[in-house]
C-alpha cells in the first residue's frame, strides 16, 4: 500500500500532469485558432480584392454604357433639320446615316395652313432632303410647328420629331 507521503506525491504528479495536459490542449486550441484566423484574414483579403475588381468592372461597364448611349444618340436621335429656302419653300433634311421610312409631315397651325409639293408618306434616304411648300394665312397664329413622323424599319415603331417652322427670310 502507498503511504500518505507517496500518495501525496502521486497526487501532485497526477495534478501536474493534468495541468500540463490542460496547458498543452489550450496551446493547441490557441494555435489552431491562430491558424484559422490567418486563413480567414487571407480569405478576407482575397474577398476584398475581388470586391474591388468587381467594383472597377462595374464602373467600367457603366462608363462604356454611357459612351455607347451617347454615341447612339446621333444614330437614334432626331435625325432632321428644317430650313427656309425662299417664299413658302422649306427643306427637310434627313441627317442620319439611315433611310427614314414612311415619312409623313403634319403641322399644328390652324386657319388655312397647308403643306404642298410632296408625295407622302414616302422614304427619305440618308443625308437626303425634300423640298416642300408651307403656306399660312394671318389666322394661322404664332405657333407653327412641323411634325415629322417616320419609321426606322418597315415593322418598326413610328417616331416623331416636332420643330418650329423657321421664319421666312
Amino acid at each position: 500500500m502507498l503511504s500518505r507521503r507517496q500518495f501525496d506525491c502521486t497526487a501532485t504528479v497526477l495534478a501536474m500532469d493534468i495541468a500540463s495536459l490542460i496547458a498543452f490542449l489550450s496551446f493547441g486550441a490557441a494555435s489552431a485558432s491562430a491558424v484559422f484566423a490567418g486563413l480567414q484574414r487571407a480569405d478576407a483579403k482575397k474577398s476584398a480584392e475581388r470586391a474591388e475588381n468587381a467594383e472597377a468592372a462595374a464602373v467600367d461597364a457603366q462608363r462604356r454604357a454611357v459612351e455607347s448611349v451617347e454615341s447612339m444618340a446621333f444614330i437614334f436621335g432626331p435625325p432632321w433639320s428644317l430650313s427656309h429656302v425662299s417664299g413658302d419653300a422649306y427643306i427637310l433634311t434627313n441627317n442620319s446615316p439611315y433611310t427614314a421610312l414612311e415619312v409623313d409631315l403634319a403641322h399644328d397651325a390652324t386657319g388655312g395652313a397647308s403643306i404642298d409639293g410632296i408625295q407622302l408618306p414616302g422614304d427619305i434616304g440618308p443625308k437626303s432632303a425634300i423640298k416642300f411648300m408651307f403656306s399660312y394665312s394671318l389666322g394661322t397664329g404664332f405657333q407653327k410647328n412641323l411634325d415629322v413622323s417616320w419609321k426606322r424599319t418597315t415593322d418598326g415603331e413610328v417616331q416623331h420629331w416636332t420643330h418650329p417652322i423657321p421664319p421666312r427670310g
